[in-house]
């Protein structure tokens, strides 16, 4: 049908120019891509791969060359990346350029790009220093956190007062997510870096964010896979989805998986050409 024609819009930073490669009608052509990304409540930054086919030789070129040998790094090019169904739109993924694998022996050859939330901040103040004497709210921790982030703090209105004496940190932004995580185990401290928050959430009890419901109506397929991590589930793609966020989870068999969870993870996967255009969530249930 029609009306589930897939759309996305691909940023990539080449040279000083942005360019913008994208599919928002139903005529429109541009290149093939294919995507993996996933985001998620403990770990890193939204994540993974974007390989795109049809790019020009000067393209690959440019990009294949963004290697600086002597320092070992990549020139590490901004990349952006919304994918869903027209009118639709929604972004998976706003970061820099990792590491580059291009591939010449592919009719119209093709470029992999494993590509990272955050990490344009995190070389721009790669080495920070905090030093907070006496006694300090935990909320002032996050809130300095957040802001050498160069984000915004959502902080949990349930969570209680506490304190930490003398906090002092040195190191780069997200290396202080990863410190402030380490003081309390009722907590989850996890960045939305598609709207540039640093989250810290209750995990029982707390405030409820981006509740959505997930049935057979409104995209769930399959049945719902128990794994160590939690109740993994798979949706036709919807952007909607966020680490940290809530689920209504209906099964119309297999009811007793039926509640409301909080989403763990979340990865998005697919290509325009391909078969997959694909959500899959990992859910834990909410308490």
């Amino acid at each position: 049908m029609e009306i589930f024609k897939r759309s996305f819009r691909l940023k990539i930073q080449i040279g000083s120019n942005l360019k913008t490669y994208q599919e928002l009608g139903f005529t429109d052509k541009s290149l093939k891509i294919e995507f993996d990304i996933t985001m998620g409540v403990a770990g890193s930054m939204a994540n993974g791969n974007i390989t795109v086919f049809g790019l020009t030789d000067e393209d690959m070129e440019y990009l294949c060359s963004c290697y600086d040998p002597s320092r070992g790094i990549f020139k590490r090019n901004f990349v952006s990346l919304e994918v869903c169904y027209i009118d639709k739109l929604g972004l998976i993924l706003k970061g820099n350029i990792l590491e580059i694998d291009p591939n010449f022996n592919t009719l119209g050859n093709s470029i992999n790009l494993k590509v990272m939330a955050g990490i344009g901040n995190n070389l721009s103040n790669n080495n920070i220093s905090t030093s907070l004497a006496n006694k300090v709210d935990f909320k002032t921790i996050c809130n300095d956190c957040a802001k050498n982030n160069g984000m915004t703090l959502k902080f949990d209105s349930k969570i209680p007062k506490r304190f930490i004496n003398d906090y002092s940190f040195n190191g780069t932004p997200f290396q202080q997510i990863e410190n402030i995580r380490k003081y309390y185990d009722d907590v989850d401290i996890f960045v939305d870096g598609l709207k540039d928050v640093l989250n810290v959430l209750k995990k029982e009890g707390g405030e409820v964010i981006n509740k959505n419901e997930l049935s057979n109506k409104t995209g769930l397929t399959g049945k719902p896979i128990p794994t160590n991590q939690g109740l993994k589930v798979i949706s036709l793609l919807n952007t909607n989805f966020y680490a940290g966020g809530q689920i209504i989870l209906k099964n119309e068999k297999l009811k007793s998986f039926d509640g409301t969870y909080r989403i763990w993870s979340v990865r998005h996967f697919g290509g325009n050409y391909s078969q997959d255009w694909l959500s899959e969530l990992i859910l834990q249930k909410a308490r």
